[in-house]
């Protein structure tokens, strides 16, 4: 079940990664997608509508605070919603393992080629690391 969970989730993570490296945006209708596929899973999988709100709020306010805090200049808002689709697609502790795995690949990849002010996108890290996360 969880690899049908992936190949139902893989076009729509390469669509959104394309789009956000592109646009610099996460079109609402990809981390909607992403949140039907875990509601979805996650009914089939016996669990309680208590916990995959949780699992939202438990991933997406830590990002929203940030996003707050930063007047947006850090994230943006469809990385928040992304990430707290996620939360319901991957659970918990496998969304922020998601969400470390994408920050390191971050991290690696844009470190050298930092420049002051330049902005980059999001998105796709967050993709790949839902992704692997999804796939193992």
């Amino acid at each position: 079940m969880s690899y049908v969970r992936f190949l139902l989730c893989l076009p729509v993570l390469i669509a959104l990664a394309v789009t956000d490296y592109k646009t610099h945006t996460i079109p609402k209708k990809y981390w909607m997608y992403l949140l039907c596929v875990g509601v979805g899973y996650s009914i089939l999988a016996g669990q309680q509508v208590h916990r995959m709100v949780l699992d939202a709020l438990a991933l997406g306010v830590p990002l929203w605070m940030i996003f707050i805090l930063s007047k947006g200049k850090m994230l943006g808002g469809g990385d928040v919603k992304l990430m707290a689709a996620a939360g319901v697609l991957l659970g918990t502790t496998n969304g922020y393992r998601a969400l470390l795995l994408s920050l390191f690949i971050a991290l690696v990849t844009e470190l050298p080629r930092y420049r002051k002010g330049r902005a980059f996108a999001l998105g796709p890290y967050l993709a790949m690391g839902i992704g692997i996360c999804l796939f193992f």
